[in-house]
């Protein structure tokens, strides 16, 4: 929940940014971007920018790659690995990352139902927002002794301890969203998507502000879905248009709620050339879209987001600023993470890296979302992974 502010605030930094404005216009109004950190944030490396130099971005060429993702795939990528019949009688524990998050909440509720479908017993433990949490959840895990640990957002850069603590228990290890390198986990599912994520959305926004976008990133380190994001993000954005500026600026998880709208307003400030916000998740990009509209900006800078939050994607559909959300099915994610758990307890085969549908949400394909401004994941995905443990 947002916190409160006076209204009388932003109409003095609207002052601000008018007089901002004026006087960055004198000197060639968005001509540079600093990589300075705003609000207390930090920022990473930002490329420079001059206005009408982006004559090189091949916008033919990210239109294509841009519509194909607006295309909602139909078969979930499991299906590559084969039928086999899972061994009775089998247990799943989930490490969760913090269930108030809506990806984290929704991944956890498919894998319990898909616990379920498969005839397993399975427990979670919410790993919260502090270490302290986290690392009780890994021992949970261990004392329970279950077939097969899976692990939410959490990766072992930041819980090293915890797989440690699995790993000597000898039970097998099934990554979700946290990208480990072979030899932490058996599987990771999601191994590689949230970089194709960050790059796919690049691509977008790219393509939305017609070759010459000036850009807010928000962004945060205590996912490491996020830092993937961030990087191929980056990296996608400054390969495909050099010229074009960006800006980074890190916030605290934690305290998001209470920090990240001031930062958000004195960014928007500082760099009155902007013209997309882009969130790393889905609450970034609403925090963005209220201030935004608070600022009076709302017919001037576009949002895009990750995730497909319901809230998010009703913004696209009533023209609300955001247009631009990479969805992911967290319950079909969800399906395949105790798909591959089932896999290893079972001694069939499956591959380390696993990855999962995305689909591009945009003004362009809302309607095919359903009213609940849930993406359903490809179509029938809960049989489809049925058939394939031939339960149906």
């Amino acid at each position: 929940m947002r916190h409160s502010r006076p209204r009388s605030r932003w109409a003095n930094l609207a002052t601000v940014f008018l007089v901002a404005c004026l006087a960055v216009a004198l000197a060639a109004c968005g001509s540079s971007s600093s990589s300075s950190g705003s609000g207390g944030g930090t920022a990473g490396t930002s490329s420079a920018t001059a206005a009408g130099s982006q004559d090189n971005v091949n916008l033919t060429a990210l239109q294509a790659v841009v519509k194909a993702a607006e295309v909602a795939p139909p078969t979930i990528q499991s299906a590559a690995f084969g039928k086999f019949t899972p061994k009775p009688n089998g247990s799943l524990y989930l490490v969760s990352c913090d269930l108030t998050i809506v990806g984290c909440s929704r991944l956890a509720q498919g894998m319990k139902a898909a616990a379920q479908a498969i005839g397993y017993r399975f427990q979670v433990c919410d790993t919260g927002s502090t270490e302290t949490q986290m690392l009780g959840c890994f021992t949970n895990a261990v004392n329970a002794k279950p077939s097969a640990v899976i692990v939410d957002g959490n990766s072992a850069k930041v819980a090293g301890a915890g797989y440690a603590e699995v790993k000597k228990a000898g039970i097998p290890i099934v990554g979700a969203f946290t990208s480990n390198p072979q030899g932490t986990t058996n599987a990771e599912v999601a191994d590689t998507t949230c970089s194709a994520e960050g790059k796919t959305l690049a691509d977008a926004v790219i393509v939305g502000a017609n070759g010459k976008p000036d850009t807010l990133f928000f962004t945060e380190t205590s996912q490491e879905c996020d830092v993937q994001r961030s990087a191929a993000f980056k990296a996608e954005y400054q390969k495909q248009c050099p010229a074009c500026a960006i800006k980074f600026i890190q916030f605290d998880y934690a305290t998001m709620q209470q920090t990240l709208p001031s930062q958000v307003q004195a960014a928007l400030v500082q760099n009155p050339g902007t013209n997309w916000v882009v969130g790393v998740f889905d609450q970034p990009a609403s925090i963005a879209v209220t201030e935004i509209q608070e600022a009076g900006l709302a017919g001037k800078i576009k949002v895009a987001g990750m995730d497909g939050v319901p809230a998010n994607v009703e913004l696209i559909r009533k023209g609300q600023v955001q247009v631009y959300d990479l969805a992911l099915c967290q319950q079909e994610d969800a399906w395949a993470a105790v798909d591959a758990a089932a896999r290893i307890y079972s001694g069939a085969k499956v591959p380390f890296s696993i990855n999962v549908s995305t689909y591009l949400i945009s003004p362009q394909n809302i309607g095919s979302i359903p009213a609940d401004n849930v993406w359903p994941g490809p179509v029938n995905y809960t049989g489809q992974f049925q058939q394939l443990w031939n339960k149906s």
